[in-house]
């Protein structure tokens, strides 16, 4: 679980980053606004859904060590309603909110986890 907890941080750091960038976007230069605040919901939403399975997938190694049988799941509607709840946020705000950057700030979280593995294994 060590390195499970290594890879989040690492997304967290990237994410607080690449959020922060999108403020800037949004406040400094108007005609990227609208896809500035859909990348902005879309990535807190993707942090939302990481945290939420990494808690998940923690929950299920302590099952696991434990030797007992029973049931679980890795709690995915959870996840794809909080996915939901962030495209509906940006249909209720309007022109305000570019869907298509809402939907490309939920695959933030998968791409970040992907590129910090990749960049520990050729660190390494």
């Amino acid at each position: 679980m060590d390195e499970l907890s290594a890879r989040l941080k690492t997304v967290y750091r990237a994410a607080l980053f690449f959020l922060s960038l999108c403020l800037l976007v949004w406040a400094l230069y108007p005609p990227l606004r609208g896809m500035a605040a859909g990348l902005l919901i879309g990535t807190a939403a993707s942090l939302v859904n990481m945290y939420y399975l990494s808690m998940k997938v923690r929950q299920a190694a302590e099952i696991a060590e434990s030797g007992q049988k029973r049931r679980f799941n890795l709690g995915f509607l959870t996840r794809a309603a909080v996915g939901v709840l962030a495209v509906m946020l940006a249909l209720r705000l309007g022109s305000d909110v570019e869907l298509f950057g809402v939907i490309l700030g939920l695959l933030f979280w998968q791409l970040a986890v992907l590129l910090a593995g990749l960049f520990h294994s050729f660190k390494r």
